[in-house]
């Protein structure tokens, strides 16, 4: 064994499965962070905005509930799919 461990110089075998503790360094310029998207708020918007901009599918189930019951004067049955209640607010405004 003494002549394996000499012929693929394994010495320092012990050295090199110790780990350093540390994870590898990224390439990026910005040492690895990755910049924060800016969230929109989309409570303050109105809804009207939000599905000219396209953004409805970003709302919550229980925000587009409201904004149904504001804006259609009617109440969503319990089981309504989320993509059924965009399209409602769609074809309301429209877009």
């Amino acid at each position: 064994m003494g002549n394996l461990v000499k012929h693929f110089n394994l010495e320092e075998l012990d050295k090199m499965a110790t780990p350093t503790g540390r994870k590898r360094g990224d390439d990026t310029p910005n040492n690895g962070v990755r910049a924060k998207k800016a969230k929109v708020d989309v409570a303050e918007m109105d809804t009207r905005e939000l599905a000219e901009k396209g953004m409805l599918e970003s709302l919550t189930v229980a925000q587009l509930r409201a904004a149904i019951g504001e804006h259609l004067s009617c109440a969503v049955k319990q089981g309504t799919r989320k993509a059924e209640m965009v399209e409602m607010l769609k074809k309301y405004f429209k877009v």
